[in-house]
């Protein structure tokens, strides 16, 4: 995969993430995630913050900006795999998060 224009494919082995992994402890506040395993298709900011019970999801948006996610006032966005997210817990929760493709 070195030369102007030439293509390939590339393998690539390795364990794959263990189940366990997928279950995560969130402490009461603030809470930094991304997703372990991917992120499946469609899976949304409402869905997360269903999912684990936050106050609210907040991703850095396009622009740079915090864009936040809170139930009945909208702002929803897709999850997006390699990114971050930021959510709010009214208590300490233990979830299963969803495994992507």
């Amino acid at each position: 995969m070195g030369g102007r224009g030439a293509s390939g494919t590339v393998t690539v082995e390795g364990n794959p993430w263990p189940a366990e992994s997928l279950r995560r402890a969130f402490s009461r506040g603030l809470n930094l995630l991304a997703l372990p395993s991917g992120v499946p298709t469609g899976f949304d900011a409402a869905q997360l913050q269903e999912l684990t019970g936050a106050n609210f999801v907040t991703r850095v948006g396009p622009r740079g900006r915090f864009q936040p996610y809170v139930p009945g006032i909208g702002g929803n966005f897709t999850i997006e795999p390699g990114e971050a997210y930021l959510l709010s817990l009214p208590a300490s929760a233990t979830v299963t998060l969803p495994a992507g493709q």
